[in-house]
């Protein structure tokens, strides 16, 4: 079964300081909400476009060629954050948004499409709580889709490490299971 899962924008750090890797996941993720940061007040004032940012890839998806089960690839979903920022990789010349996981979608709550999300943040309430713009992608057939979804609301679970969110235009559990 695939879980969804959540992005959040990277923040530098300095190098002493830099978290220790996280294992592989054995299986793939769902859904990811996204957000995106505030514009700083050189990117409000510069009549400039802002440049579009390389796209990465979660460290944790499983690469399909080495995955033991390939079938589960198929069709996956994932909630991105957006983050702005100076053009990412050299010598590239991919011009996509630049998007980092913030957490996964792990099963639908309730009746009213709500999504239980487990975070993959430091700060959850900040990425799940606030409403606004954020990023769902999508794997279908092999390919990434990036579509823009409302974050309408969200809460922490209770007793678990999960958050409770909902998404404009989601109201029932039926368009739930159809990003799982």
């Amino acid at each position: 079964m695939h879980h969804p899962s959540l992005l959040a924008p990277p923040r530098p750090l300095p190098l002493p300081f830099l978290p220790p890797p996280r294992p592989h996941r054995r299986f793939p993720r769902g859904p990811a909400v996204l957000h995106r940061p505030p514009r700083t007040r050189l990117d409000a004032t510069s009549r400039r476009p802002l440049p579009i940012l390389a796209l990465l890839s979660s460290r944790r998806m499983v690469h399909p060629l080495h995955h033991p089960f390939p079938s589960f690839l198929a069709n996956t979903a994932s909630l991105t954050l957006f983050s702005i920022g100076p053009v990412a990789e050299e010598g590239s010349d991919d011009q996509k948004a630049k998007f980092v996981e913030v957490g996964y979608v792990s099963s639908t709550h309730g009746i009213e499409g709500e999504l239980r999300v487990m975070p993959s943040t430091d700060f959850p309430e900040l990425r799940f709580c606030t409403p606004g713009a954020r990023w769902l992608r999508t794997r279908i057939s092999g390919k990434e889709l990036i579509s823009e979804v409302q974050l309408t609301g969200g809460r922490g679970h209770p007793g678990q490490k999960s958050w409770i969110v909902s998404l404009s235009g989601i109201d029932t559990v039926d368009k739930v299971q159809l990003l799982l």
